[in-house]
C-alpha cells in the first residue's frame, strides 16, 4: 500500500485542510479522504470530511465502491 497525507494550517491554525489518499498497488483500489477542520474562539470545532472509495472489487477498498460518505462532526470544549 501507498499512503499520502497533505495537511495545512491557515489564520493561526483555527483552519485545518487534509487529504488522505490510500492506494492498494496489488488490488488496484484506493481511499480517498479529503476533509477540513474549523476552530472557533478556542472553544466549538467543525469537521466536515469525506471517504471516497474505488477500484477492484477484490480488494480492501474496492468492494466500498458506491458506497461513498460524508461524515460530519462538531465538539464543544468546556
Amino acid at each position: 500500500m501507498l499512503i499520502l497525507c497533505l495537511r495545512d494550517s491557515w489564520n493561526r491554525n483555527t483552519v485545518e485542510p487534509e487529504l488522505k489518499f490510500i492506494l492498494g498497488l496489488e488490488d488496484r483500489d484506493y481511499l480517498l479522504k479529503p476533509s477540513i477542520k474549523a476552530l472557533f474562539h478556542d472553544e466549538l470545532e467543525f469537521s466536515l470530511a469525506a471517504s471516497i472509495f474505488g477500484g477492484d472489487e477484490g480488494g480492501n477498498f474496492g468492494h466500498f465502491d458506491e458506497r461513498d460518505f460524508i461524515e460530519l462532526s462538531f465538539s464543544c470544549l468546556f
